[in-house]
Parts: structure tokens; sequence; C-alpha cells
């Protein structure tokens, strides 16, 4: 038997009454999946007549009442009732008739989502919201500095990542020195260049390191040769070119009148009177001075205080610099090698371009002050920088007021949707909140703080302002985890992976079926309702050709990625979607080393883990009490121990108990010990706790817990204590090795979270960089529509089985008179 309905009225929420409107046999509602997002909505399709006294109830009304629809459904004749959609208008949404006494009108859907859609783009000050505050360890991390003198950049280094900074120009190495730094590197170079069919054959260049002060005359060699500098007289130098060990057999030869004891020249070098060489030379002259510190937030022995007028600018969040000493002099490269193809590294010469160091692995290679290369470039190979020196100069640092996720969503949807719940528990989000995603299995818990927080390490005072919208907090947990939300019918505002709506709102490795149209049988004719209904098209909307990241601000090359190239022949050419979060920026590294080159404005986002801190047992009074579980009173004998840790509510503790012995869990109000048979001040509502041998339990202190009992064993000895207990205290910036390249909140990279972009991608086949991969899941463009019966409104998450496969539910239109359903499904297919 089809269901019955009735109409209720009311203005502005209060004096309701029964409704009778007039409908057509069309009347239906029309659930959607919305544009862009993964929830449903279903409005009204149809016109409902109001005549006689409904008309002059709407009539009557004040012009700006917001008339309220609501339509009960009862499946048993009309013995009981539900709510089953609502709505509201106003009368400017009406078609009136006063002849006939009729207002005709389409209400508008008025569901938990109205308020959520409403507030979506309203900016709110976070701080003023007063989000829960968590406490995030993370480490300033030492950052090495190349100068060479005469240069305007210094040349920044941080495990594999590196970066040029603008620098002031220091007039004299003293005034190097004194900031730091230590002199690695000091080399002449020359560069030989030779007219075309000259001979013989020189190397193109040769460099050797002089002694302090400079030479006046001086030499120096290279296959099989030797170039020769020799002062004749003031500001007057002779140059030789002779094969090596042969001073009287002149090749070629020049003249200068330089003026400096620091050659930067070019000189011209003809064949000597007698010589066999043919053709001319020119050689180009340079001195390259490398200087190279540490700096670092930990003070060190021998360590230099870095001052206001360092010549190095914004290195505020660190204050001490180390002399690096011989530890990185074989880190500097140079080479006069050139390509006569064009590289990323730039120009020299027409048709002659820079390239990396023959002999060193180009992946290692990172330009060294390119505004200073001329024949020669310089290069830092970072296999040669000691691993050593960034765990020994990291200086933890802990930020104070960094805003757990869940909390921020909760706080922006009070101020606009209240009776909307959020809260960091899986029943809100299995992906976000649990142990571990269930795609990865790794553990997030993420946070935002206003960036200036990051930027202005040891800060005084935080961010006084920081505003935000809830839709730029969406935004990114959609683009940096492929997660959307949706509201439940608990008015619970939940958050999960696309896996999970594509999987059928679940995610396990079976999918989820709400109807199965493959046992649903055709009354009239005793066939399935997918019989002979297998048409179906495909859809070929814009799709994507690249992915292409980025973040707020710039970041160190590994935050940044590579684009996923899309490799199929129906996707969009030209079409590229770039995903760069508008308001977030992960790179902590680079913001505390290089402030300046950051905004401000915006937030650093972060994905902590947990910190346990593991408490020595032997460091605590052990106390002869034990709190008899039978009783609940305390009972004095030397045969039993126990300790007591200071806690507060809400904090975590993890107990490892030994694998011979029982521990023995319990939370105190108070630390008092009293006599035998004095009650234990054990917090209300709880009790012992026993925890069996050799096992590993967490648990969670409870609203007015200030001390953790922990009760360990019998004897006079108390070695069966238990292998351990620590507690929970804040959350720590994980690293991740990403290709050789240590990153800090690495988590937040994306070559870290491209990964959750493979469940839903446009083709089987991508590309990062050279590299194909296989797409774990196809995004649904086969599309089929069928027509079945209805009674009640199904789980739109779950999936409809059909002969075609498990098809999500795009759309599905409900006729109220014959419940019969037209529905639109998608399907997956394999694209190869």
């Amino acid at each position: 038997m089809n269901p019955i309905y009735r109409f209720e009225l009311s203005k502005n929420g209060a004096d309701a009454r029964p409704a009778f409107p007039v409908y057509r046999g069309d009347l239906a509602i029309d659930y959607a999946l919305q544009q862009g997002e993964e929830f449903y909505r279903g409005p009204l399709s149809g016109r409902l007549t109001f005549s006689v006294a409904d008309f002059d109830y709407i009539s009557a009304a004040a012009f700006d009442t917001r008339f309220l629809l609501v339509i009960y459904i009862s499946y048993d004749g009309g013995r009981t009732w539900s709510a089953y959609w609502r709505g509201k208008f106003y009368k400017t949404d009406c078609d009136f008739n006063d002849d006939d006494k009729t207002a005709i009108v389409t209400p508008e859907l008025d569901d938990s989502y109205n308020d959520v859609l409403a507030g979506l783009e309203k900016e709110y000050d976070l701080i003023k919201l007063t989000p829960e505050i968590g406490k995030v360890r993370y480490d300033k991390r030492p950052m090495l500095q190349y100068y060479v003198a005469g240069s305007n950049v210094v040349g920044c280094f941080l495990s594999g990542m590196w970066w040029e900074q603008e620098c002031g120009n220091p007039e004299t190495a003293t005034d190097i020195y004194n900031a730091g730094f230590s002199q690695i590197v000091n080399r002449v170079t020359g560069a030989f260049t030779q007219t075309t069919g000259a001979i013989p054959q020189l190397p193109s260049f040769m460099s050797f390191d002089p002694t302090f002060p400079f030479p006046e005359s001086w030499s120096m060699s290279g296959g099989g040769y030797v170039f020769d500098c020799t002062r004749l007289g003031t500001n007057n130098y002779r140059f030789l070119i002779y094969p090596s060990g042969q001073p009287n057999n002149w090749l070629w030869v020049g003249f200068g009148d330089t003026n400096t004891p620091i050659p930067a020249f070019t000189v011209h070098l003809s064949p000597a009177t007698g010589s066999p060489a043919t053709g001319n030379v020119d050689v180009t002259i340079d001195l390259f001075q490398v200087w190279a510190r540490i700096i670092t937030d930990k003070e060190t022995e021998g360590a230099v205080r870095i001052t206001a007028n360092d010549f190095v600018p914004d290195i505020r969040n660190y204050r001490y610099a180390v002399r690096a000493g011989e530890d990185l002099v074989d880190s500097v490269a140079f080479t006069a090698e050139l390509s006569n193809t064009p590289t990323e590294w730039g120009l020299f010469q027409p048709g002659k371009y820079y390239v990396t160091p023959g002999g060193l692995s180009p992946q290692d290679c990172s330009p060294l002050c390119r505004s200073l290369w001329g024949s020669f470039s310089l290069w830092v190979d970072r296999s040669q920088i000691p691993a050593e020196i960034d765990p020994t100069y990291r200086a933890q640092s802990v930020l104070r007021d960094a805003y757990p996720i869940a909390s921020v969503i909760s706080v922006l949807l009070g101020q606009f949707a209240p009776n909307i719940t959020h809260q960091g528990t899986t029943d809100y989000s299995r992906f976000l909140y649990g142990d571990a995603d269930p795609l990865t299995f790794v553990s997030h818990h993420l946070f935002i703080t206003p960036k200036s927080n990051v930027l202005t390490a040891g800060y005084d005072q935080p961010a006084q302002t920081a505003k935000i919208t809830l839709r730029a907090v969406l935004d990114m947990l959609r683009d940096c985890f492929r997660c959307y939300w949706f509201v439940d019918e608990q008015n619970r505002f939940r958050i999960e992976h696309i896996e999970f709506f594509r999987n059928g709102g679940s995610y396990s490795l079976l999918p989820s079926i709400g109807i199965d149209l493959t046992q649903e049988i055709v009354t009239r004719n005793g066939k399935q309702w997918t019989y002979a209904r297998n048409q179906y098209k495909f859809d070929k909307p814009e799709m994507s050709e690249r992915y292409q990241f980025g973040w707020m601000d710039d970041v160190t090359t590994q935050f940044e990625g590579q684009p996923i190239d899309i490799v199929s022949g129906y996707v969009q050419p030209g079409n590229i979607e770039t995903i760069k979060p508008s308001q977030f920026t992960p790179d902590v590294d680079y913001m505390l080393l290089n402030p300046g080159a950051c905004s401000k404005d915006g937030f650093a986002l972060l994905s902590a883990l947990p910190t346990r801190v593991a408490y020595d047992l032997d460091s605590f009074e052990i106390l002869d009490r034990w709190i008899n579980t039978s009783t609940g009173n305390w009972g004095t004998n030397t045969a039993y121990k126990h300790i007591t840790i200071p806690i507060v509510p809400g904090q975590r503790v993890r107990v490892v108990a030994n694998s011979s012995t029982a521990a023995q869990i319990a939370w105190l109000t108070s630390d008092i010990v009293g006599g035998s048979g004095d009650a234990a001040p054990l917090v209300a509502d709880t009790s012992v706790i026993t925890q069996t041998a050799n096992t590993t339990e967490e648990y969670t202190a409870p609203a007015g817990a200030a001390f953790l009992y922990v009760y360990f064993g019998q004897g006079t000895a108390y070695a069966p204590k238990p292998a351990s207990v620590s507690l929970y205290d804040g959350f720590t910036l994980p690293y991740v090795n990403i290709s050789g390249y240590v990153l800090q909140n690495g988590q937040m990279c994306w070559p870290y979270l491209q990964i959750y972009y493979v469940w839903d991608m446009p083709a089987r086949t991508y590309k990062i960089g050279a590299t194909e991969y296989t797409a774990t899941g196809v995004k649904k463009l086969k599309t089929q529509s069928l027509k079945f019966p209805v009674l009640t409104e199904p789980n739109f998450y779950k999936l409809v089985k059909t002969e075609l496969g498990n098809g999500t539910i795009q759309k599905l239109s409900v006729n109220l008179s014959s419940r019969n359903a037209i529905a639109t499904l998608k399907y997956e297919y394999d694209t190869e």
C-alpha cells in the first residue's frame, strides 16, 4: 500500500495549522548529488495550489512572513505520522488570484544544509571564536649558508632543499668572518677560449688555490699545460702558456696592466715568437672566495651571536652562527663545462648553456650564486654535506597556539548552523580522526595556526587576528586529502575521503549495497527490474589533462612536488587544474628560515603526531599503599607498591604491563595517602582498572582526575613493575623522507598528499615526472537511467546493484503519488 500525506503550514515557525493544497500527479521530490560536492538535496518538483481557508491564511499574513510547510507521511493508513519534507516560501514566491482565491507556489527546500550553505563564505576571526588550543612541538632546523664574495645573494641549504636569499654586500673579509662565516674555498679559475683551428689544444679551464696574501706572481696548470702570471713592474704583468715542465718553451704570450692583487679580468694571448702554436687564446681569470656558516638556534661552543646588523637580513628566528670550517670544503664544485642544448640553468653566451659538473649526480647539485657566473659555474654538491649537521644543530621549540581542525570546524559551524555538530571522533570522520586513515594507514592530527605564529618563532604574544571562512577549510581538506563533507540524519557534520562515497558509504573492501535491483521482481511479468534495461551512455565532462599543485606562499621544491599528467585520449587537452589551497602553507622550515619570503596573512597547516613522554618509574617515590578493589579503601602493606603521576583531565595514558604481572590503574582526585581503611580519593564514577600481563593499553583521564595511580605487583621487591608508563603531551611534527629529502611536517608536502588522488582519477594511467602509475579507481562516467518503485527513500550513499555493476546515485526523482523513482546511476568502467 502506498503511503499517504498530510500538510502543515506555519508562520515564522508558529501558528501551525493543517493545510490542504491541491497538486497534480507529477508532484515529486528530485534528489540530486550537488555539483562539486558529495551530498544530496531534494527540492520539491511541482506546484502546490492553496485555496479557500489556506489562501486566506496566507493572504492575511504580514508581507515579510516566512511560511513553513511540512509534509508528513504515514505508512499505516494515518495511524502514525513522521515528518517527510520541509519547505519554506514568502508571499513574493506565490502567484495570487484574488478572484479564484488561490495562491500557487513551489516551496523552497528547507533542510539541514540551508544554514551551512548560507554560512560557508562568511568570514570570522577565528581567535575570537576561541577554538581549542593544542601544543605542537617542532624543530628549528639548522641552515647552511654559502656566500661568494661580491655576490648579492646567499645560497641556503637544508636537508637537500635549497634557495637563494638576497643579502647585503660586506666591504671586507673581516666583515664576513665576524658574521660567523669561515672561508672554505679560495680559488682562482681560468677559462680558456681558442680561435677556431688553433693548436695545440688547451684544456677548457684550470684553477688553483692561492695563499694569503695573494701572490704577485702565480701559475696554474691542467691538461699538460701551465698558465703563468709574472709581475714585471707596477700594474704590469706578463702572461705565458707553456707545456708542463718546459718553462722556456713559450707557446702563447700576452701582457696586461691590471692594478689589483685579486685577479678578475680577461687577457688576450698571441703565439710567442718562434712558437709552433697557432691561433689566439683568451683567458678569463676569476677569483672565487666561498664562505659558509651554519645558522642555528642552539647555543654551542664557538657559536657566534647573530647581530641585528648581520649582512644577511631576516634571520630573526635564529640566534647563532657556527663557522662551517673544513667540513664543507668538498661540497663546492666548479666547472667550465657548457652544453649546446638549452638547460634549466641558463645561457652563458649564444649557443652555450650551463650544465652541472660532470661526474657529479645532477640530483645532488644545486647552483651557487648564479649572478657571479661567467665562464665558470659554481655548485654545491649536497652529497658532500655531512649528514650529522642537521640533527646536531636542531633546537626544539613549541608552538603554543595551534588549533585542532575539528575544533576550528566546530566553532565556525556554531556561528551560523548551531544545530549541526562536529567533533574530533570517528563518528564524524574515520579518515581524519581515526588512529590511522583507512586507506594509507597514516595518522592525521591536523592543526592550523596563524602564520605569524611561525614566522615569528618564540613570539611573546600570539597572533591577534585570524580571518577565515569554513569554505576555505573545507576546500583545503578537499584539495589536500580529497575529503568531502555531508550532514547525516543525526545532524552530524561528517567528512570522509572520496572513496567512502564511491564505495557506498564505507571503507570496506566490499561495496556497500543499498538496493539490489537484480533481486527485485516486477510483479506483473515476474522479471527483474533490470531486465532488458542495460542501455547506457558516457559522460564526457571537461576532465583535466593535468593537475598542478601549489600553496599560498613560495615553498621549497619538495613541498611543491610535480604535476600529475593524465595519460588518456579522452581528457580535454590543455585543461589544467591548479590545486592551491588559498590560505594555507605547510613548509615550516622555509617559514622559519626565510620569513621575509612569506606573507603574514593566512595559516600554517600542520599534520602532527601525538607526543608520548615516557616516565622513568624508578625516579618516582614507591609507596607502600594499595587500593583494595573490593572496598575502594587504602590498604597498608609493604608487599604492595604503587606510584602516582600528575595528570590532567582528558590526557591520554599508555601503559605497557609487565610480561609476568598484571597492572592496576586508577584515577585520583588527590595524592593524599590515608591510613589503612581510609577511602582512596578515587574520581567519582570510576574504579580500579586491572590490565592483564603482557598487554598494552591506552586510557583517557576522566573529569576530575589529578593523578594517575599505578599499582604494580606484590613482594618486597618491585621488579614486576609495568614495562613502561607514558603520557601523551601535545603533538610533534614528524619528519618524512621524500626521495632522499628529509622534510619536517612532510606529511603535508604534495608528493605525500598526491596518493589520496589515485582513488578517483580521470583515467587509469597517469604520470608524475617520467614515471607512469596505475590509478586505484577512475571517475564514474558510465551513466544509466532506470525506473523502479521505492516505498521509502533509500540511503543515497549506498550503491544500487544492477546488471551493469554497482552504481552511485546521481539523481533520484520520487513521485509522491505512485512512489515510482526515476534514477540516474553512474558506474566506474575499465578505461583500458
